[in-house]
C-alpha cells in the first residue's frame, strides 16, 4: 500500500484588516485633542445702554403743577425773559414783553420761542414792506388825480382862476387854526376831492369878501361901493 501523505497543517490565515490583531497590532494616531475655544472681542455682546427716562405727557385733566414739570422737563426756561426775545425792525419791546409770558405759559423752549420770533418779525417786516408800497402807490394815484382836477378847474376858472384861489385861501386863514389847517383841509378833501374842496372854501372865501365890502356902502347900509376882489385885491373882479 502506498504511504499516506500527510498533508501540511494549514498556515495561519493573516489577519485581516479589520480584526481585533489588525486593531491591536497597528499604530494609529491619538485623536487630536480639540481645540480651545477662542473668544473673539467684537463677537461679544456689547454692555446694554442704560435706558433714558420715559416722559409721559400729563392726561388732560391733570393739575397745573403736573404740566409744570412736563414743560420743566422738556427743557422750558424757568422765567420769560430767558426767551431773549427780539422785537421787529422799527418797533419798540413791547410786544416782545407782552408775548413772553405767554410763549412761557404754553411751555415752548428757548428753540421753539426763536423759531416763533424769527418767523413774527419776517411776517411784520413783509406786512411793512407791503403797506409802504400800497400807500406809496396810492399816494401817486391821488397826486395825478389832483392834478387832473387842478387841471379842469383852472380851465373852467380861466383868467380868474389865481383870483378864486386867493378866496379859498382866505377861508382857510380866517376860519381853520394855523397848526391844524393842513389836516382839516385833508379830511374834508378824502370825502369830497381836491376840487370841490377848493370850491368849498372859494364860497367861504366870498362869503366874507362880501361881508366886508358891505360896510364900504353908505352909512344905512345901502350897496357896497367896492365889489370882493377890491377888498382882496384894490382892483375890479371881471
Amino acid at each position: 500500500m502506498t504511504d499516506a501523505v500527510s498533508a501540511p497543517a494549514p498556515a495561519a490565515p493573516a489577519a485581516p484588516g479589520g480584526t481585533a490583531a489588525a486593531l491591536l497590532t497597528t499604530e494609529t494616531a491619538a485623536p487630536a485633542a480639540p481645540a480651545a475655544a477662542q473668544t473673539d472681542p467684537a463677537a461679544a455682546p456689547a454692555p446694554a445702554a442704560p435706558q433714558a427716562e420715559t416722559l409721559a405727557m400729563p392726561a388732560k385733566d391733570a393739575p397745573p403743577e403736573a404740566w409744570e414739570a412736563f414743560y420743566n422737563k422738556l427743557g422750558r426756561p424757568e422765567t420769560p425773559d430767558a426767551y431773549q426775545l427780539t422785537p421787529p425792525e422799527g418797533a419798540d419791546d413791547s410786544f416782545v414783553k407782552a408775548v413772553a409770558p405767554l410763549l412761557h405759559k404754553a411751555g415752548l423752549t428757548p428753540a421753539q420761542a426763536k423759531v416763533m420770533n424769527e418767523g413774527w418779525n419776517q411776517m411784520h417786516a413783509e406786512a411793512t414792506a407791503k403797506l409802504a408800497e400800497m400807500e406809496s402807490a396810492q399816494a401817486a394815484q391821488a397826486t395825478a388825480e389832483n392834478e387832473a382836477q387842478a387841471a379842469r378847474l383852472q380851465q373852467e376858472w380861466g383868467a380868474r382862476h389865481t383870483e378864486q384861489m386867493e378866496f379859498a385861501r382866505r377861508a382857510v386863514t380866517q376860519f381853520l387854526p394855523k397848526e391844524k389847517a393842513g389836516d382839516i383841509v385833508a379830511a374834508i378833501e378824502s370825502k369830497i376831492g381836491y376840487a370841490e374842496t377848493i370850491k368849498l372854501m372859494n364860497s367861504i372865501g366870498r362869503g366874507l369878501a362880501e361881508h366886508d365890502a358891505a360896510g364900504l356902502g353908505s352909512a344905512n347900509g345901502s350897496a357896497p361901493t367896492k365889489d370882493p376882489a377890491a377888498v382882496l385885491y384894490g382892483g375890479t373882479m371881471k
